[in-house]
């Protein structure tokens, strides 16, 4: 890797660290406590649980990845929030590292030059990475699956495959959202029965122990409760707003209330909670298939093109007045900001053309694979992409596209490099 990008690389994390420092609370997010008690808990404990009304339940909504991470983190960092940003910096250095490697074999030097230097200063990524959120260790992860995938392209060994499978099941106890494309990603190995079981094995052991972890603990026949929760927070909420013409938060809160004066002596357990609030999820959803369509498709615009522009104040620590949307239409939160502080304008251009950049090569690339018959790389690549609008773009977060970009890479180094490579099939 020349040294121009390991600078490049470098410098710009050095710099968010340095501000993370003067600023320890930027790392702290809603979702961050619950990860940090987590890992206390797995710590203290050596238990996997969250507090309740009714004493210590088992956690089944969070899966253990990103927890267990923090724990040694923190175990090794003195409990520090400093080192966990530290780590996970140091872990995207490493995933940047991992991406040269394979887009290198990919597309060539061109391609994987162009392709890490985005990756690299991409903004969402870049302003992310210190966050206590689970998105940089479950980027890594995947980015090392992938090399590890595409090598099983070229000699086919099993102990190849396995690994592989193995990294994938790491991926899905790190964010459940991953869970079915292991499955999907096994039609590669279909005509090797022998690889496609092992790979699928190897995939789901550590998902079914859990599966398993959970029946016996809370008698959850599940990986995971949390879908309920977040149906009726995301889309249930958004087409309630909608309708009745309020903020998309107020009715997030009301919708909550509501469910939880149904149980006034609270819930037994998550999965209790999550079934209570999926079925009123599920009834208003049912109702308004149209605007069910459009928050998704809304959600689905964030995700490729939100620039996350609001963590600069947040940074930086310039005040920065809460978004409350008159109907909860996404991307409010970026006008009202740009309003507040125009100096801004530049980056969100610059990072929007930048995008944009991303996107044009990306599907350059993909005809480019499909031109020289690479058809395993390219379902890899394209189905990797499709998979992530599809399967979260009811929640619509931009920061779900920090695992897209290995995926977006590898098209887009294709796409720039004019080298052709020799098709390899599993």
């Amino acid at each position: 890797m020349p040294l121009w990008l390991w600078a490049l690389i470098g410098l710009p994390r050095i710099l968010i660290l340095f501000l993370v420092w003067g600023n320890p609370a930027y790392i702290m997010v809603p979702d961050s406590s619950g990860y940090l008690a987590a890992a206390q808990n797995l710590a203290n404990h050596h238990q996997f649980t969250v507090p309740t009304g009714h004493g210590e339940i088992p956690e089944t909504s969070r899966t253990p990845g990103y927890p267990v991470f923090l724990m040694i983190v923190g175990m090794a960092g003195g409990g520090s929030p400093i080192a966990v940003a530290l780590a996970q910096s140091l872990l995207a250095v490493f995933t940047l590292w991992l991406a040269w490697i394979w887009l290198t074999a990919l597309s060539g030097v061109d391609g994987a030059t162009t392709a890490v230097a985005i990756l690299a200063t991409d903004l969402v990524c870049l302003l992310h990475a210190p966050m206590i959120l689970a998105e940089t260790l479950f980027s890594a992860v995947i980015m090392a699956a992938l090399l590890l995938t595409w090598r099983t392209l070229h000699d086919g060994k099993m102990r190849t495959v396995a690994g592989a499978g193995f990294l994938w099941g790491i991926a899905c106890m790190i964010k459940p959202v991953i869970l079915f494309w292991p499955a999907f990603l096994s039609l590669l190995w279909i005509k090797r029965r022998k690889a496609w079981a092992i790979f699928l094995a190897c995939a789901y052991v550590l998902p079914f122990l859990w599966v398993l972890r959970n029946y016996s603990t809370a008698n959850y026949a599940g990986f995971s409760s949390q879908g309920g929760g977040d149906l009726l927070k995301g889309p249930a909420a958004a087409v309630e707003a909608m309708l009745r013409h309020q903020s998309y938060g107020t009715m997030r809160v009301e919708l909550i209330n509501r469910v939880n004066q149904a149980y006034p002596q609270g819930f037994a357990s998550e999965v209790e909670q999550s079934k209570a609030y999926g079925h009123e999820a599920i009834r208003i959803l049912a109702v308004h298939p149209f605007l069910v369509f459009c928050w998704c498709a809304s959600g689905t615009v964030r995700i490729l093109f939100g620039p996350g522009l609001e963590m600069i104040p947040d940074l930086l620590e310039w005040p920065r007045n809460p978004v409350q949307g008159p109907v909860g239409l996404r991307g409010l939160g970026t006008l009202l900001l740009l309003r507040t502080y125009p100096g801004l304008l530049p980056i969100l251009v610059f990072y929007l053309l930048e995008l944009f950049f991303v996107y044009l090569f990306f599907m350059k690339g993909c005809r480019r694979l499909w031109e020289q018959h690479r058809t395993v790389e390219l379902f890899i690549v394209l189905s990797g992409c499709l998979y992530f609008l599809l399967i979260a773009n009811h929640q619509g977060y931009y920061r779900y596209r920090i695992p897209m970009m290995p995926f977006l890479a590898a098209g887009l180094a294709v796409g720039i490099s004019e080298k052709p490579r020799r098709r390899h099939d599993p």
